[in-house]
């Protein structure tokens, strides 16, 4: 992230994970849109008016948890800007996040030597939030996180860990939700190359919620 932060010529730097299989169409082009906007909040408590980042929404199954834990979703703000959906108040942490692209180089927001290499964005995030920008969620702007175990191989899992072991991951998912490590539907829909189908279910039983 550091080496890519300081070759980016555009406005806008987009952070986007490696194990991400995007479902709504438009996705980037709604995000850039989104994050133009104004939060329209009060700035008399010191906080600025204007987007610090960004973020996708995740389909949410049994295996994959898409970063929508239940405390990130606390005092969330739910509000309507022009046609688009916000969650405000809510970290973002799924699929793609957005930025400011000088803002990111003012802040120094990505370490060259992250204490958690898997969650670089998350340093940048923090950096963020203590400039006191609004941060938050697009509602219903979906990308499918498969960061379930049950994706990758158990080899695969540690190496992505680094400083857990596996059932230390799986000690620290189910204290915060309840998740179906035995559930493989998503990945035998995936192998069968039925996934899209899988997903758009998955999408329609999310709208119903």
């Amino acid at each position: 992230m550091p080496k890519l932060l300081k070759k980016a010529k555009g406005e806008f730097f987009v952070a986007t994970s490696d194990d991400v299989l995007w479902y709504s169409p438009n996705w980037l082009r709604t995000l850039v849109e989104a994050f133009q906007q104004k939060p329209g909040i009060d700035t008399e408590q010191g906080w600025i008016d204007e987007w610090g980042a960004l973020g996708l929404n995740g389909l949410k199954d049994n295996v994959t948890n898409s970063g929508c834990w239940p405390d990130l979703l606390v005092n969330k703000v739910e509000y309507k800007i022009k046609n688009t959906w916000f969650w405000g108040n809510v970290v973002p942490h799924t699929a793609a996040l957005i930025f400011r692209t000088q803002l990111l180089r003012d802040l120094s927001a990505f370490p060259e030597k992250p204490k958690y290499k898997h969650y670089i964005h998350s340093h940048a995030l923090f950096k963020i939030m203590e400039t006191h920008r609004m941060v938050g969620q697009l509602r219903d702007v979906y990308g499918y996180e498969a960061c379930g175990p049950y994706w990758t191989s158990p080899e695969m899992w540690l190496e992505r860990q680094k400083t857990q072991t596996r059932e230390e991951a799986f000690k620290i998912y189910k204290q915060r939700d309840s998740f179906d490590f035995t559930d493989t539907k998503p990945q035998e829909a995936f192998n069968k190359g039925k996934f899209q189908q899988y997903a758009t279910d998955l999408y329609r039983r999310t709208c119903k919620l």
